[in-house]
């Protein structure tokens, strides 16, 4: 019983607490298509390029903000990150930028996340994902992978 009672006299403290004025928010990723390279030709002296977008949708108050960061993938490191076919490796990356110079991660290691932005209040929203492949890698024939998670942060 003693328990309880602590219980619930915590539970009435907290609710006798005055409110601060916060932000609430809820967020729901809709879609991250594949960011698909096509075919890599081993002797083009261009990098293979590539873009899609992240969609999501946001119930904002109080002008609230998101950062959204991507993970390594399969690879220890951003810098770069790697898709794999078997034990064969292809190294690219994925850009905030159609200029491919900032590199989009968690904000470590060289990266940038994607914010604080606000998002459009009630509305759906996205943002572009610029993937590349830099030229001159010797390439086994095959499909490679990767994957990565998507956080929205609120």
């Amino acid at each position: 019983m003693k328990g309880r009672a602590a219980s619930s006299l915590l539970a009435l403290a907290l609710l006798l607490l005055p409110r601060a004025a916060s932000a609430v928010m809820s967020c729901t990723i809709l879609s991250v298509p594949a960011l698909a390279f096509g075919n890599y030709n081993v002797f083009s002296g261009a990098p293979l390029d590539t873009s899609t977008a992240i969609a999501f949708h946001c119930d904002a108050v109080g002008g609230a903000t998101i950062v959204i960061e991507l993970s390594r993938g399969s690879s220890l490191t951003f810098l770069p990150r790697t898709l794999k076919f078997g034990a064969f490796v292809l190294e690219y990356n994925v850009y905030r930028d159609a200029s491919h110079t900032s590199v989009w991660g968690d904000g470590s290691s060289g990266t940038s996340s994607l914010g604080p932005l606000q998002p459009l209040n009630d509305l759906d929203d996205s943002r572009s994902v610029f993937g590349r492949i830099e030229p001159g890698q010797n390439a086994h024939a095959g499909s490679y992978t990767d994957t990565l998670i998507v956080t929205v942060i609120f």
